[in-house]
């Protein structure tokens, strides 16, 4: 794993030439610039009183004035299997080291200096949020609830900053009037169930403590980043050689200030060691990887490779997140010419068809306990979409809105401001995702699949796909023939009626879109199979007879295709592929060979608009075409997808349509090139369905039924090929 370390021998010239650092649910930008080492700290659900993903702070530190040794023999490293980055510089006889690390256990970094001749050390915490900023109209989108059409006037307060000997404490307290939660009630006309609704900004308090042992408080400064102004609280040590920073972070809704302390104090107490974390971050490499063409570093496959390796580890960083690792960013966004806090597309707006992204790939890495964020999300705010579908429509079920936030509610701006009085309450007045809730249908499957995987518990997965699945068979009726007519609808954000502007959902919506019919028909059969061990499932048997069919057609040619919907508007709204969504996600037992030929004639088709052939952020017409074993379309993809970003570090994807780091741009390569290498079908596995045998990899990856392989191909032949528990390498078919 050395040769994908990540090594620069020059400083950096601002945030954006950053490296990840993290663990737990930190992550931290670290790089060096002006001979000063910066961190900034982010920390997982660090949500404020307008649900902007604030960063937790940044730390500068730096030797004595006019030093110099930082310029000199200058080294940064990520040491990637160990998960560490390491700084050294200076000359014969006084060189210097920085050693960071995070606790796997904590919200914690540390921050480790030694050198040959005695130094003193300087750390300043630089607060931007030193005083109540107003968000103006441009940064509105870091805070999304609030975007759109909100008249009123948003601030984010100001911080706390409590400095004390060796120790200073910062703190972002939310306000207790619950300003944005009562708006986003009164919006959505929940006032009658608020009491139902999750509130999980109240009282939430974010920062943590900087401890520097030796050092003594000096005062503050002030100073201006890339156009934002800070203040500055500074410690200086004596000189020495040997100094060591720690960051804790806490992030907790508390009653008041103390109680607050009083968590952080005991977080800190905890044991956490160096050695603790590198046995953390081997054991996640071990267990699962891929690596590419190692003979010949210099090739665009061994790059593959190295990022696919360095994108895990930035998903590594949130593995016990309190909320998922966001897609626009995660926890590494950085300067952009606004302030440290701000990202496109919000911090707590979780728009479901980019999300997903984030998440899918951690199924054959074996990440289980990594997914849990992202599914106890959806599973946590189950009772409050129960609560929505009763209150605004009259019957069981549940629906996730695409753009769902913090509160299981939809996002502000999405639901809109200056609402129609034609929209129906309870659905969006935005044209691009009303009636899309089929990410719904993929979450619950992505909570099934992860129960066959790890072996887990499937009951609880179910009940979330029942109710999904009682949403759609209340809301929408049955033709003359029994059968579900799925209309209006939206082919997720692309297909739609003749008037995809209209506020009549009649003319706004299409017919049986292949998203929601394919995922329903997923979810039923695996409900159905479940009957057997729980009766009260054996209505889904018939709910299956009574679903639509896949939609369909034939070309002028004369081959057989997927559609988009059953009816739709042919000109798209947006530059989705909804018409091969039975091929990925909605397909995990596989497909008949009918349904492959059907997929690879709708591949090969041409697309509407050439927005259709992107092949960065979300899109994702890389796995359809390693779904379909169409190798030279997926080779040309995955190249796109995980060569070297643009960026210092390879691995900052972006912006794309989102933000940068593009965490769903990353998750979608992620699982491109997996489905490359194995796909599970049902019992069945089968490796290399769309690889060219003279490209050397070894990979071990995961399948269902706690089933791990590990496979080596060397000069076009397999050399290694391990399979646990080895019964299953009988379900082991080679498909070069």
């Amino acid at each position: 794993m050395n040769m994908y370390n990540v090594v620069w021998t020059s400083q950096s010239n601002s945030s954006k030439d950053s490296m990840p650092l993290g663990g737990y649910d930190t992550g931290c930008n670290v790089w060096v610039e002006n001979d000063r080492l910066y961190l900034y700290l982010s920390q997982s659900g660090a949500l404020d009183e307008n649900c902007t993903l604030i960063k937790s702070a940044r730390v500068s530190v730096a030797l004595e004035e006019g030093c110099g040794l930082l310029s000199r023999q200058f080294k940064q490293e990520l040491h990637l299997e160990d998960g560490y980055v390491s700084v050294q510089a200076g000359e014969e006889g006084d060189r210097v080291n920085f050693l960071l690390w995070a606790s796997p256990d904590k919200s914690e970094i540390s921050i480790e200096f030694d050198s040959e001749k005695p130094h003193k050390l300087q750390a300043v915490l630089e607060n931007w949020r030193y005083r109540d900023r107003e968000v103006t109209q441009d940064e509105m989108n870091q805070c999304r609830d609030y975007a759109s059409g909100y008249r009123g006037k948003v601030v984010t307060l100001k911080d706390g900053v409590e400095p004390e000997e060796s120790v200073l404490y910062f703190y972002h307290q939310n306000r207790h009037d619950n300003a944005l939660w009562n708006a986003l009630i009164e919006q959505q006309s929940l006032e009658s169930v608020r009491d139902q609704i999750p509130n999980p900004l109240d009282h939430r308090i974010i920062g943590g403590m900087l401890r520097m042992d030796g050092a003594h408080y000096c005062g503050t400064c002030q100073g201006v980043y890339d156009g934002t102004d800070f203040e500055g609280h500074i410690y200086q040590t004596e000189q020495g050689t040997s100094h060591r920073i720690v960051i804790t972070l806490h992030t907790a809704c508390c009653e008041d200030i103390r109680a607050w302390r009083s968590e952080l104090s005991d977080k800190a107490a905890l044991p956490s060691s160096f050695e603790r974390s590198v046995s953390w971050w081997n054991d996640y490499f071990a267990k699962s990887y891929i690596r590419i063409d190692t003979d010949n570093r210099g090739s665009d496959a061994f790059r593959i490779g190295r990022n696919y390796q360095l994108f895990r580890y930035m998903l590594g960083c949130n593995y016990y997140g309190e909320i998922p690792t966001k897609f626009n960013g995660g926890l590494f966004t950085f300067d952009c010419g606004k302030t440290p806090d701000y990202r496109r597309w919000s911090g707590a707006s979780f728009t479901g068809q980019n999300q997903r992204l984030v998440y899918w790939p951690m199924l054959k890495s074996g990440d289980f306990e990594g997914m849990k964020p992202q599914l106890d999300f959806y599973t946590m705010r189950l009772p409050a979409a129960r609560v929505r579908t009763r209150h605004f429509f009259g019957f069981d079920g549940a629906f996730f809105y695409e753009h769902l936030n913090l509160f299981g509610i939809c996002t502000g701006a999405e639901y809109g401001w200056d609402r129609s009085e034609q929209i129906k309450k309870g659905l969006e007045d935005n044209a691009w995702v009303r009636l899309h809730y089929s990410s719904g249908l993929e979450f619950a499957l992505m909570m099934l699949e992860h129960a066959r995987y790890s072996g887990g518990s499937v009951d609880n997965c179910l009940d979330f796909a029942a109710s999904v699945v009682e949403f759609y068979f209340n809301y929408y009726h049955t033709d003359e023939n029994g059968i579900l007519s799925i209309f209006p609808s939206t082919a997720l954000e692309t297909y739609k009626g003749p008037e995809p502007r209209s506020k009549d959902d009649t003319l706004y919506g299409c017919k049986n879109p292949m998203d929601v019919v394919a995922g329903l028909r997923c979810l039923l059969e695996i409900l159905a199979e479940h009957a057997d061990a729980r009766p009260e499932l054996a209505k889904y048997r018939e709910y299956l007879k009574h679903c639509p069919e896949l939609p369909c057609g034939v070309t002028e040619e004369g081959d057989a295709i997927f559609l988009p919907a059953e009816s739709y508007d042919p000109k798209p709204f947006n530059f989705e592929l909804p018409q091969l969504y039975r091929v990925y996600p909605y397909s995990p037992y596989g497909m008949t060979e009918e349904e492959i030929a059907r997929g690879r004639n709708t591949y090969l088709q041409p697309y509407a608009t050439e927005k259709m052939y992107l092949a960065y952020s979300w899109h994702q017409n890389g796995i359809f075409a390693a779904r379909l074993g169409l190798y030279e379309h997926a080779w040309d993809y995955l190249r796109q997808k995980l060569d070297d970003a643009p960026l210092r570090f390879p691995a900052f994807w972006g912006p794309g349509h989102d933000w940068t780091p593009d965490h769903n741009h990353g998750g979608s390569g992620l699982v491109q090139l997996q489905e490359m290498l194995m796909q599970c079908d049902r019992d069945t596995i089968r490796l290399f369905p769309c690889w060219d045998r003279n490209i050397d990899v070894a990979f071990k990856l995961h399948a269902p039924g706690r089933t791990v392989v590990e496979c080596e191909l060397k000069k076009g032949e397999i050399t290694k090929l391990k399979v646990t528990p080895e019964h299953r390498k009988s379900d082991v078919v080679v498909g070069f």
